[in-house]
């Protein structure tokens, strides 16, 4: 059962006229974990790029002899299919962590709930015996769901 459902099942309102509102928003996962992620999806299609274009790369900057190739660039063309699906798992793995799992309930700006400190998030009975027990009536109306 989704929250909506089971707030006005027991009584809770949603919409307008206000006095509370539920806001969703991304949660911050920190630069390093975004710099984590940046740098993955550059070396996926850094490598994509030079799998499958990387003698036209070569080539414009002057590269022609195949002698004078590096040799990772020897070994990711007669090993493509390999170095392709580990790029492709390191991407997945860095850009993974952009997620924080977060879940936070803020009410009159203090953190009612953290999702973070509990490790999970919690059914729409805990989410109402939480605002209940943090002063809001039953019968309190919702400016925004966004469940």
């Amino acid at each position: 059962m989704q929250l909506k459902q089971y707030l006005e099942q027991n009584g809770y309102t949603a919409y307008e006229p206000s006095n509370l509102s539920v806001i969703g928003d991304n949660f911050d996962p920190g630069q390093s974990k975004q710099m984590i992620a940046t740098i993955t999806t550059y070396l996926w299609l850094g490598g994509m790029l030079m799998a499958f274009a990387g003698q036209g790369v070569f080539n414009f900057f002057g590269i022609k002899d195949p002698s004078q190739l590096p040799a990772w660039y020897n070994y990711l063309q007669q090993n493509k299919t390999a170095c392709l699906a580990g790029l492709f798992f390191l991407n997945n793995w860095g850009n993974s962590q952009l997620s924080t799992g977060a879940f936070e309930i803020y009410l009159d700006g203090e953190i009612i709930y953290s999702k973070l400190a509990s490790g999970r998030v919690p059914p729409p009975e805990v989410l109402v015996s939480l605002l209940l027990e943090n002063g809001v009536k039953q019968g309190t109306q919702f400016t925004s769901m966004a469940l």
